[in-house]
């Protein structure tokens, strides 16, 4: 799983947990859920990049 940490600020009242790190990196729900993501990011593209 990529390190989810980046150059960008996040949202007022929002912070990384760092125990979560890796904590659910084989779980298949969250799996699933991550390849939706991915798909509808794919088709519909991110905000960002519009």
């Amino acid at each position: 799983m990529k390190n989810m940490t980046n150059n960008r600020k996040l949202p007022k009242g929002f912070k990384i947990n760092s125990e979560l790190n890796g904590k659910y990196h084989n779980d298949p729900a969250v799996l699933r859920k991550m390849e939706k993501a991915r798909e509808i990011l794919r088709i519909a593209g991110c905000p960002e990049d519009r």
